[in-house]
């Protein structure tokens, strides 16, 4: 406010990365070619797993550049099978 810039954070705090991406792939993903959708819809898994939960608000750089980190390592490739 001191710098004369405002924005509104009261929506984005309340709804959750994963009821937006609920949302895209309901709304946006169908309209879509149908390789894309299989694509965007494989994709969205990782994603909604790492920042399903937390709001829009509440999503950090820092957050993304773990997941990129994260995704670049292979740590989302790495199966976890019983012993």
């Amino acid at each position: 406010m001191v710098r004369g810039l405002f924005i509104q954070r009261g929506s984005s705090e309340r709804m959750t990365f994963e009821a937006a991406m609920k949302r895209d792939l309901a709304d946006v993903t169908p309209t879509k070619r149908p390789l894309t959708q299989a694509a965007e819809k494989s994709r969205s898994r990782s994603i909604l797993a790492s920042f399903g939960k937390y709001s829009l608000a509440a999503i950090t750089t820092e957050l993304i550049a773990e997941y990129r980190d994260a995704r670049l390592a292979g740590e989302d490739r790495m199966e976890t099978s019983p012993r």
